[in-house]
């Protein structure tokens, strides 16, 4: 269900963000959606030899906030569901949770020599609904335990990520960032699924050396700890070094940095270059960058990231891509790919289809483990009155973990969803 729900979501981004620029407007906004979703699934947990198929019932309600002014944007979501299981995990007998959490705040806000932004948010899922790259969000960014999501249990990540700008118009200003993020499990069945916390500061000069020319050096300190006794933690420090220039349709620049990791898991060096440019499109927009990231005692490793989205006559499209080299959940280094595209076509006035295709692969440096995972959702929905719509769709999953045995899934879903809005 959720595959779906993303499938669509990623390809009316395009269109969303249209209709929002029209509407305009200042005050709040308050928006309302209620869905009921029912699917069937041969393979839940994506075992290599599936243990029967499960039942499921996903009751979901959702809110919310946004509001607008000259100065400052304010928008608010919180959504949750209720599931009624009833599977192999469940010893054939109905279990209810809560599955898909999702809580986001996001402030922004701007005078004329500074600025503020601040943003938070939280999700629980249960892990064997969280296995595809498509069920963490629309984009093609690959969570940092994806390798070791597997079995049951509940999954909770929280970030927080603050920047404050100074000196604006002025030749030189200032910029200042902090974050923050957990990540935990409860009643798992993997006992090597340990949680953490992270947390970064950071400061910048920004110099404009022209008119349309900038400038800037940052460096920044980050902490990790982990819930594994066998793993007390690590600092990371990041020096970087950047110049963007302003052109008619869009930005490009480079973006140089090295990277120092020491503790108790985690102890390498790291340099790389990234190339990137930022176009502006009559109906969508292209963002792309393409560097090299080289760790310690390694071969330089491509790096980049392409970002398309596309409105159409009767649809829209997106095409996301990511290739880094990141830390997992352990701290240690690793290279990850992720590729999402995301397709919505009208086909009358009242339906459309969606597609939505994943992939998502990780690569661990220290000792070549491997996981895969790939994802295609089609759903068709029909608008039934001006607040009800009509989704019935199909999704296919593929999971290989150190080329232990490929395993596969079908689900099949029908849901009612109900959203609507009302401004005070």
């Amino acid at each position: 269900m959720r595959i779906a729900g993303a499938a669509l979501a990623g390809g009316l981004s395009v269109a969303g963000a249209v209709v929002l620029a029209q509407e305009g407007g200042s005050g709040p906004r308050l928006t309302f959606g209620l869905s009921q979703t029912f699917d069937v699934n041969d393979n839940l947990d994506l075992d290599v030899e599936s243990e029967g198929s499960t039942a499921q019932s996903f009751t979901g309600l959702s809110f919310g906030l946004s509001s607008q002014t000259e100065l400052s944007t304010l928008e608010f979501f919180a959504g949750t569901a209720l599931r009624i299981t009833d599977g192999p995990d469940s010893g054939n007998e109905v279990e209810v949770d809560l599955d898909g959490t999702r809580i986001g705040l996001a402030y922004d806000r701007a005078v004329a020599t500074a600025a503020l932004s601040v943003d938070g948010r939280y999700t629980m899922d249960q892990i064997d609904t969280t296995l595809t790259l498509a069920d963490f969000g629309p984009g093609a960014e690959v969570p940092e335990d994806f390798s070791q999501l597997q079995g049951t249990g509940m999954r909770r990540f929280f970030a927080a990520d603050a920047v404050l700008s100074l000196g604006l118009d002025d030749p030189v200003g200032y910029e200042f960032s902090a974050g923050a993020s957990a990540l935990n499990y409860t009643d798992t069945s993997d006992p090597d699924l340990f949680g953490n916390t992270r947390a970064r500061l950071g400061a910048a000069v920004i110099a404009q050396l022209n008119e349309v020319t900038e400038g800037r050096l940052g460096l920044s300190y980050g902490s990790f700890s982990s819930d594994n006794p066998d793993n007390s933690g690590n600092d990371s420090t990041d020096i970087n070094l950047g110049v963007t220039r302003a052109l008619q349709n869009g930005t490009v620049g480079f973006v140089i940095f090295a990277e120092n990791y020491s503790g108790d898991t985690n102890n390498d060096d790291r340099v790389g270059l990234s190339i990137f440019r930022a176009l502006d499109l009559p109906a969508g927009a292209l963002n792309a960058s393409l560097g090299a990231t080289q760790v310690e005692d390694q071969d330089p490793e491509l790096t980049g990231r392409v970002a398309w989205s596309q409105a159409l006559p009767d649809g829209s499209i997106n095409l996301a891509a990511n290739q880094a080299v990141r830390n997992d959940s352990d701290d240690n280094p690793q290279y990850v790919t992720g590729i999402r595209f995301g397709y919505v076509r009208e086909l009358d006035p009242l339906s459309q289809l969606g597609l939505d295709v994943g992939y998502a692969l990780t690569q661990d440096i220290l000792d070549d483990d491997r996981t895969s995972s790939a994802s295609i959702s089609a759903i068709y929905s029909r608008s039934l009155t001006e607040d009800w719509a009509l989704d019935i769709g199909y999704t296919y999953r593929q999971r290989d973990e150190n080329d232990e045995g490929m395993a596969r899934s079908n689900a099949i879903f029908f849901g009612l969803r109900r959203a609507w809005e009302w401004r005070p």
